[in-house]
């Protein structure tokens, strides 16, 4: 069974009022993306923060979803993050399809086609890739088999190092699609934080085909048994190790990543070639990119 789970947690303070409940064409937001999910999954679910915002969206939403998803009160963390991981600890283990509730462009034909990428690589877990190195971290589909006990240990030991990406990395066969394979409209995966992005959209990066992308990989998981044991120094070796795989392979947003890691391990003591990697990675996925820089690239708390 593949269960699609809206991501509807947030506080859309940039907006001004609700996003999700913003019209497009005459239909809210929330509404277009769960006919999106609707025709690929089996069963759809609405994470939120509260049980009133569930009530909310449910009304509004009507036959299109079949529940809602709180956060755990002791889950940890804030944004995106806290609510995959309180749906990963109430609904795990199945299939899983985590899409934003703030896609009013999103289509499912290019869900549908990257549901069926993932299968037919036998991932356990995937997303999808710009031809920058970006990644839709907020897109993000895992497998019945994804090692979902060790995604919600690794999170909460991590803490404030955790972000949306270490769902993706912890999988020892992640797969990433490029956008262009799935879809020929620029708009599709666009999320909305502004009115302006509501009004004068841009697409996100150029739709061009590719070859999927199949990263084998233990890095994450070695790197933070080395992290979990306090020796700082070798986990900072496998998770710049993790990043070179991703860099070679053209997968800057989760390098970038893993070379931050490995430079909060060292802490001052990282060396320059180490910053001149996150340089690297932060200019290639700057490249062509449309959206919110600070939020993509910058290593926040749970940062995406």
């Amino acid at each position: 069974m593949l269960i699609a789970i809206i991501l509807a947690g947030g506080l859309s303070r940039r907006f001004g009022r609700d996003k999700l409940l913003a019209e497009v064409d005459g239909t809210n937001v929330i509404t277009r993306v769960a006919k999106a999910v609707h025709g690929v999954a089996d069963k759809v679910l609405v994470s939120v923060r509260d049980e009133a915002k569930g009530r909310l969206l449910m009304e509004k939403l009507g036959d299109l979803c079949q529940g809602i998803v709180t956060d755990l009160e002791d889950i940890g963390f804030s944004g995106p993050l806290r609510g995959m991981l309180s749906c990963i600890s109430k609904v795990g283990p199945n299939d899983l399809l985590f899409v934003p509730g703030d896609m009013p462009w999103l289509d499912s034909g290019a869900l549908a086609s990257f549901f069926d990428a993932c299968r037919s690589y036998g991932a356990e877990s995937g997303s999808i890739i710009w031809d920058n190195g970006l990644v839709e971290v907020l897109i993000q589909y895992h497998s019945k088999d994804a090692r979902f006990g060790r995604i919600l240990e690794a999170c909460k030991a991590r803490s404030s190092m955790a972000k949306v990406s270490d769902t993706l990395r912890n999988s020892e066969k992640a797969c990433y699609v490029p956008a262009g394979n799935l879809t020929d409209n620029p708009l599709a995966f666009n999320n909305i934080n502004t009115v302006e992005d509501l009004m004068s959209p841009k697409p996100r990066g150029r739709l061009i085909k590719g070859e999927v992308i199949v990263i084998k990989s233990k890095h994450f998981w070695k790197a933070f048994e080395f992290w979990a044991r306090g020796d700082f120094v070798s986990a900072a070796e496998v998770y710049e190790l993790e990043g070179d795989v991703n860099a070679s392979l053209g997968v800057h947003h989760i390098a970038l990543h893993a070379y931050i890691d490995a430079a909060i391990c060292l802490g001052p003591k990282h060396n320059d070639v180490l910053e001149e990697k996150i340089a690297r990675e932060k200019s290639k996925i700057a490249r062509g990119y449309t959206g919110d820089a600070h939020g993509r690239f910058n290593a926040t708390h749970n940062g995406v």
